[in-house]
């Protein structure tokens, strides 16, 4: 089945972000829909441009960047709420939603090891 959704009053960047981020989890749990594509759909991204300067004063790796990115910008599924009439799927929403808040993430580990107490972010804007 195709289904097309469309406005006279958004623009197409817009009504393809609802979709993406409140219509795609609801239209996943009806029983016997197997997949869901959004065509015209472009994920997000954001390019990551590093200090190699930085990174060596603090010991860092571009590895330890990645990892952080990894870690910290993360979707995922944590289960159902459930009472005797309704059903909810719930996920945990640990994503970044501006460039600022990409590079305030804490980098809170070094080669795998922990960094405690530690102050140093990903990036700084001017």
């Amino acid at each position: 089945m195709w289904l097309a959704i469309t406005s006279t009053k958004r623009p197409f960047k817009d009504v393809l972000t609802y979709v993406d981020l409140n219509l795609r989890d609801r239209l996943r749990v009806i029983p016997g829909v197997g997949n869901i594509i959004l065509g015209g759909w472009a994920d997000r991204n954001l390019r990551v441009w590093v200090d190699n300067n930085k990174l060596l004063a603090r010991q860092l790796t571009i590895l330890d960047i990645r990892n952080t990115l990894r870690m910290e910008n993360n979707e995922t599924s944590s289960g159902t709420l459930e009472n005797g009439r309704d059903e909810s799927n719930v996920r945990t929403m640990g994503e970044a939603l501006t460039p600022e808040q990409m590079g305030g993430l804490l980098i809170t580990q070094r080669g795998g090891a922990r960094i405690y107490h530690s102050d140093i972010i990903c990036a700084t804007w001017p």
